[in-house]
């Protein structure tokens, strides 16, 4: 019983890694400053979305 779990739980860790990996928006990380703290917004691009990869990447 508990080898079935092991083994469960390994390929649900496995299986949840792989998939942080692949991302299919790319990032372009753009910088602002409020109040004195710069805040990374690295998905700002895909606002766009007139832009062909934005448009690719939505349908």
């Amino acid at each position: 019983m508990l080898n079935r779990l092991l083994v469960v739980l390994s390929l649900f860790f496995s299986c949840s890694e792989e998939a942080k990996k692949i991302s299919l928006a790319p990032s372009k990380i753009a910088v602002d400053k409020y109040h004195g703290q710069k805040i990374e917004d690295p998905y700002r691009n895909l606002e766009n979305l007139e832009d062909s990869i934005v448009m690719a990447i939505s349908d």
